[in-house]
């Protein structure tokens, strides 16, 4: 066969592989590790960024974001919340 021709037969006959080298044994105890967030953000930024997406006046976007600092550092534990 020619350098620019498969063969097709051989190929599926030897199987195939996504990026492995043929041929190698898969090692079971191999650890894989999946990429992890460096930052996570923290429930008054997850807060803000909701409130980012929201379409309120900026008034009321302002009364939120006291509401939510408010919250954030415990002003509203005298009412119960």
């Amino acid at each position: 066969m020619g350098e620019d021709q498969v063969d097709w037969e051989e190929y599926l006959e030897e199987g195939f592989g996504l990026g492995e080298s043929s041929g190698g044994e898969v090692d079971p105890n191999k650890e894989y590790f999946e990429p992890t967030p460096v930052h996570q953000a923290t429930l008054e930024e997850h807060l803000e960024q909701q409130l980012a997406e929201k379409k309120f006046s900026e008034q009321q976007q302002l009364m939120v974001r006291f509401l939510i600092g408010c919250w954030m550092r415990g002003l509203f534990e005298d009412f119960g919340a």
